[in-house]
């Protein structure tokens, strides 16, 4: 089974992971460029991820429904909403995933062999929405 981790190990992360056994967070967002970086498909409904908290260890089980792949513009509040109540609305919730993203624009930049590249209104975004299967 695959695994999935939620930004870097620590605080942030069991917060997230905590929303996520709770049932608040049902969605996650991604860069589709990143997948493409890690030659990594594109999850499907059905797909299973192990979640994986700051020690390592499997905290649950999360079981994809729906992939949204959309221009970034396009992202809305109900992607906001679904990421477990950490933003206030859609523009806070651009600007967080936004600045997290950028951390991947250089090694983008590399493989795409396009120094120009950068995260604008039409880089698309890759939607999981999910729910907890353990």
């Amino acid at each position: 089974m695959q695994r999935i981790e939620f930004v870097q190990p620590g605080e942030l992360r069991d917060r997230i992971i905590a929303s996520v056994l709770s049932g608040k967070k049902t969605a996650t967002s991604r860069l589709a460029a990143i997948f493409d970086l890690e030659q990594k498909e594109i999850s499907k409904p059905g797909d299973r991820y192990e979640v994986v908290d700051s020690n390592g260890s499997v905290a649950g089980i999360i079981e994809i429904d729906e992939v949204r792949i959309m221009p970034l513009a396009d992202v809305g509040e109900d992607v906001s909403s679904a990421e477990g109540g950490f933003f206030e609305g859609i523009e806070d919730w651009r600007r967080v995933h936004v600045q997290g993203w950028q951390s991947y624009a250089a090694a983008i930049q590399g493989a795409t062999s396009d120094p120009n590249w950068s995260i604008t209104d039409d880089t698309p975004v890759v939607v999981r929405f999910f729910h907890l299967v353990e």
